[in-house]
């Protein structure tokens, strides 16, 4: 005998259809409420300049390094600052906003390494408004889990002078982040000294290439699991 087809009613097609396109829909957005959400808040190092591509920078590898059960996402901007009186302050930008509103379980911050290059720089002001932005993290989930990053290291040409005095300010902003994690008791993790030795890791002065970003995400990893 040959093999006989089944037929489903049209009305059974219907439903499935629609159950279907209803776990498309409201599948991701079950899953994310299952999860942890991390939000990595800060300019080009956690956009992923210098990475070969989008999966290739920290957030991402980063997500790969805690899998399903985590949900990692990028809210870096190019080229921002955390000071306000800058030409680009983070706290401008949609991303900003977008990451508060997602009240995270995790929030991983890292900006600094574009405010020393600015005229307004001025490491007590950097301080107060760093904390003050620790303390918006911290109203958007009182339960929130908050990690400060010190920068990596700049690595500018011998005959940059510029580069090289900005260089001269970096120990200054690692400490002010260090102090900003102790008074308001959030996590500390110190990329500046994980990656001083390494100008290996890095695309340019300023930004990791691909190995770079690994390094950054296995380190992370360790700190915040």
């Amino acid at each position: 005998m040959g093999q006989q087809r089944i037929r489903i009613p049209r009305k059974g097609i219907s439903v499935i259809l629609i159950l279907s396109m209803a776990l498309l829909l409201y599948g991701g957005a079950w899953m994310d409420q299952n999860c942890r959400m991390v939000a990595c808040v800060g300019d080009s190092i956690t956009y992923g300049v210098g990475a070969e591509n989008g999966r290739n920078t920290y957030p991402a590898l980063l997500q790969e390094f805690l899998g399903k059960e985590y949900r990692v996402r990028n809210y870096g901007v190019q080229g921002r600052t955390l000071l306000k009186d800058s030409r680009f302050p983070y706290t401008r930008e949609k991303a900003y906003w977008k990451s508060l509103k997602a009240g995270a379980d995790i929030y991983i911050i890292l900006l600094g390494s574009n405010d020393i290059w600015e005229d307004c720089w001025d490491a007590g002001e950097y301080q107060r408004q760093l904390e003050k932005l620790v303390e918006d993290y911290r109203a958007a989930n009182e339960e929130s889990q908050i990690f400060l990053v010190q920068p990596p290291a700049y690595f500018p040409g011998a005959k940059d002078v510029k580069g090289q005095e900005k260089k001269m300010y970096m120990p200054e902003l690692c400490s002010r982040i260090a102090a900003v994690a102790e008074e308001k008791q959030t996590g500390l993790i110190d990329l500046y000294h994980l990656t001083e030795d390494h100008p290996e890791w890095f695309s340019d002065e300023v930004h990791p290439n691909d190995e770079g970003y690994r390094q950054i995400a296995a380190y992370i990893y360790e700190c915040i699991r």
